[in-house]
This record gives structure tokens, sequence and C-alpha cells, in this order.
């Protein structure tokens, strides 16, 4: 199957696990490169995709595609959203660090994170960073407004201007 002038979104994402009974320290990692469509009339793919690898082209200065990245997907209806997982930014990290954790008796801990995101390219960008937590958490403390997609993951939208860096601290209280 092949498709062109398809619309789509490029995000650029950063995924951390939380673990609340251990001492993390401080991890480092590059965003994830991730597009997103819609299949449908109005964006020329007006077909299910069948579950498999998909690769992504793009046109180089001489209009020869070249590979950027390739990921699987599921069986995908009509009018569904897709999104790919295509790579890895070199130029855009994270260092996230663990600078608190207290235990509240038996059942319960808060675990402190910061966590600074660096853009190396010469453009602005916008991050997602996502953070996984489990169990019966709730955020007590944070330095921007974040939001909870769901019952594991708590998410903070960033935009970086070129070589701009931006630190997000928050708290997390779990129970168990």
């Amino acid at each position: 199957m092949h498709a062109e002038g398809i619309s789509i979104h490029k995000r650029y994402t950063v995924e951390s696990e939380v673990v609340q009974y251990l001492a993390q320290g401080t991890q480092e990692s590059k965003a994830d490169i991730k597009i997103q469509f819609r299949t449908g009339k109005s964006n020329h793919l007006e077909v299910p995709l069948p579950a498999g690898k998909v690769r992504v082209h793009k046109a180089d200065e001489d209009g020869a595609l070249q590979l950027i990245g390739e990921d699987r997907i599921f069986h995908t209806p009509i009018d569904s959203e897709v999104e790919l997982k295509i790579g890895r930014a070199f130029d855009i990290t994270a260092k996230r660090t663990q600078s608190g954790y207290r235990r509240l008796g038996d059942r319960a801990a808060e675990v402190s994170y910061n966590i600074t995101v660096t853009n190396h390219k010469h453009e602005d960008i916008e991050v997602l960073v996502k953070e996984h937590l489990r169990g019966d958490w709730v955020i007590t403390d944070e330095n921007r407004k974040g939001e909870r997609i769901d019952s594991t993951t708590q998410a903070y939208a960033l935009k970086l201007a070129e070589g701009a860096d931006s630190t997000i601290t928050y708290t997390a209280r779990f129970s168990y």
C-alpha cells in the first residue's frame, strides 16, 4: 500500500516509569519521535490499514525518498487515529532526578522528581513528558499544571524554543 499527501502531526515524547518503593537516582534519556495521523477520506486514506510494518519516507533536497523510520500497527479501521514511533531524537534530551522520597507510615510514600528537558535542535519544538505511575497515586505538588491522562499516566506539555530547556518538578503520593 502506498499513500501520499497525508496530513500528520509530529511530536516528541519523553516517557518514564515511576517506581514508588525504590530510590531511582538520575536517569538520562532521549525523546521518542512520534507521528500521528487519521485514516479516512479527508486524509487520503480511504481504506482500513492491515496489521503490520509501516515505513515512513521523506523526500531529501534532491527529491529522493529517504527512510526516516518504521513501526508496527494493529488492524486499523477507517476514521481512526494512528500513532507511530519512528525513532529517537538525539538532540532532545531529558535528565530525570528523584529529588525526594519519604515514607508516610506502612502504607504510603511521597516521591519527588525534577525532569529537565533540553532542546538542542535549531528550531522550536513541542515535547510531551509522560510519567507512568502505578497503584493508587495523586500529584500533591507541581511547578506547572500537568494532566492525568488515565489511571497510570501524568503528562506535561512543553514548548521549547531553539536551544532552550525547561524543568518540571512534581511530588506524587502513593498509597498501598
